[in-house]
């Protein structure tokens, strides 16, 4: 055997429980090959597994376990599910082999490096999961499995891919990331059923976007070193989600423009300089983030976006904010934080429909009048900004479940604020207030009341903390 003790997870499909009548139920199996015991943390259950759609019942002893671990064995090939994630295992288990029915199995967070070649005898199995182990290459032994449909290798030291992965036609999920691949990556040729594709934090240089699969919806490219996104981008008719945040690209295709099915793009941490109008012709986007660039001005056509709920732009040195953005009705997301804005124009008050609204680092020295029309706010955050006083309006946001206004220049809370019945949390650490108002009583959804960093005596947070129990204060 490959070890004294082990600790495995199973899922038998099939199973019924006479209590609860699950289909379906994990329990631990607990046993030492000298003794020959086993160990089920679910005796409040009578355990039975289905074999050939007849129910039997696992033979159990008096005290509700099964009598011996050979009696689940010898049934190996009933079990269709099985986890040995987090045992600190170096060599997969031979019984695991004769799990010839297994559809799933989870070895992640452990320490292998390699794969028996054995393992080629789950022809059954459609996932595997692999992360967070020891490979340093990819293990061709997965090339025989060709039922695979996800395999997650994240999280180890892979320097490239295997060129005949394609092999694994069946394929549909495949996630990369956070290993140490490099550059020029392609030969997807062969998945044409592909629908998912992660291969964020590598060292990849160059992705050829030439993927036959016309089922592919979710590309993650972030946190690499890509400088190019080639036209070969525009086949992918069927992207919905894509992110190549955090890499070294300076422009974008015109053939971006093509991705009519792209609901969510991420280029954040780029070094994009301009948009050019063709990303104004993804009318089915509704999450767009391109913070940390160096885009000083946005195409007008922009406002053509109608379907647009989430929108980022912060630190991306736009001074100004054009009034074309305030057309988009629909924006229920906000982040402008990061611009060295000190106004904002009366037009904000057009977004009835925001939720979040990030105006965090910023030269505001008071709040926009304009925010509290803006009356179907939950989050707004005014932090780190250079704000002295909150004005009596501040109770027109009625909504408001989060107020973060930490490093400022706050002296005094107004009595006003006490109208904020839905707030949960109110933050206003960094500032220069010296007293807490009596009237946050009146909050009674409020939960956290962060004042760190402010001039208040002792006597008063001391008071604060035993008249107010439901509130967490921190000081």
């Amino acid at each position: 055997m490959f070890f004294h003790f082990r600790l495995i997870t199973v899922l038998l499909l099939g199973l019924l429980v006479s209590v609860a009548q699950a289909e379906e139920l994990f329990f631990s199996i607990e046993y030492n090959y000298n003794h020959n015991s086993i160990h089920t943390p679910d005796d409040d259950y009578f355990v039975q597994f289905a074999q050939n759609n007849t129910v039997k019942p696992i033979p159990i002893n008096r005290a509700q376990q099964p009598k011996s671990i050979n009696e689940i064995l010898k049934n190996a090939d009933k079990i269709q599910k099985l986890s040995l994630a987090n045992k600190n295992i170096s060599i997969i288990p031979i019984d695991v082999i004769e799990m010839t029915n297994l559809v799933f199995l989870d070895l992640s967070n452990n320490n292998i490096s390699e794969l028996p070649q054995e393992i080629g005898r789950l022809v059954n199995l459609r996932e595997i999961k692999l992360n967070n182990n020891k490979f340093t290459e990819f293990p061709a032994e997965l090339l025989t499995l060709k039922n695979l449909e996800y395999i997650d290798i994240a999280g180890n030291k892979i320097s490239k891919i295997d060129e005949n992965i394609g092999a694994l036609e069946k394929l549909k999920k495949i996630n990369f990331s956070n290993n140490a691949i490099s550059g020029r990556i392609g030969g997807f040729g062969g998945l044409r059923y592909l629908q998912e594709l992660d291969l964020s934090s590598n060292k990849i240089s160059y992705f050829d976007f030439n993927i036959p699969s016309k089922y592919i919806s979710y590309i993650n490219l972030s946190k690499n070193k890509i400088a190019i996104i080639s036209g070969e981008i525009e086949k992918l008719k069927s992207l919905k989600k894509l992110s190549i945040a955090d890499n070294n690209i300076l422009e974008l295709p015109k053939e971006i423009g093509a991705l009519q099915s792209l609901i969510s793009l991420d280029l954040s941490s780029n070094h994009i300089t301009y948009l050019n109008d063709e990303i104004c012709k993804l009318y089915s986007l509704s999450e767009l983030n391109i913070s940390d660039n160096k885009i000083k001005e946005l195409p007008e056509k922009i406002k053509f976006l109608v379907n647009l709920s989430s929108l980022s732009i912060a630190h991306s040195q736009t001074r100004n904010l054009p009034k074309y953005i305030f057309e988009m009705a629909n924006l229920r997301y906000l982040d402008i934080s990061g611009n060295h804005l000190n106004n904002l124009p009366v037009a904000i008050e057009n977004l009835k429909n925001l939720v979040e609204f990030d105006l965090s680092y910023n030269d505001f020295t008071a709040i926009p009048q304009s925010i509290f029309n803006l009356t179907n706010l939950k989050y707004l955050n005014l932090s780190n900004n250079f704000i002295s006083s909150l004005p009596v309006e501040i109770k027109y946001l009625k909504n408001i479940t989060t107020l973060n206004l930490n490093n400022n220049d706050i002296a005094i809370i107004p009595d006003e604020i006490t109208e904020l019945y839905n707030c949960k949390v109110i933050l206003l650490a960094n500032n220069r207030l010296k007293a807490i108002p009596r009237s946050i009583s009146r909050l009674n959804n409020l939960r956290m009341f962060d004042l760190k960093e402010n001039p208040i005596p002792k006597t008063e947070k001391e008071k604060a903390i035993k008249t107010f129990s439901k509130v967490r204060f921190l000081f």
